[in-house]
């Protein structure tokens, strides 16, 4: 993922939300990823380990290579227990996703 994209980040959506926007560095890797699904609101939750729906938003932007998605906080935003109060943090599980090659284009300059 880290070698596709520009952004891989996480931030605040709220006191119950945050937000994983991803963009990626090349036009052809972006249109493969969303034509073959291999991102998308199951894989998110898989990767954080999370219900289907906890994801509660999976959304595409063509014009700048991007996905977000956005997801239900397991702690309110600065409760005890929150580690994370800007949700700053929270990209590591999205850095793990896999995609597999023989989905991408063969020319991969980024990879």
């Amino acid at each position: 993922m880290n070698e596709l994209c520009n952004i891989v980040r996480t931030k605040n959506a709220g006191p119950f939300l945050f937000t994983l926007d991803i963009v990626f560095k090349d036009r052809a890797v972006y249109e493969a990823v969303k034509a073959h699904k291999l991102l998308s609101r199951e894989v998110v939750a898989a990767a954080y380990g999370v219900p289907i729906e906890e994801v509660v938003v999976f959304e595409t932007f063509d014009n700048v290579m991007a996905m977000k998605a956005t997801l239900r906080r397991k702690t309110r935003a600065a409760s005890p227990g929150d580690s994370d109060v800007y949700a700053m943090n929270q990209e590591v599980p999205a850095l793990r996703i896999r995609f597999p090659l023989e989905k991408l284009p063969q020319n991969l300059s980024a990879a």
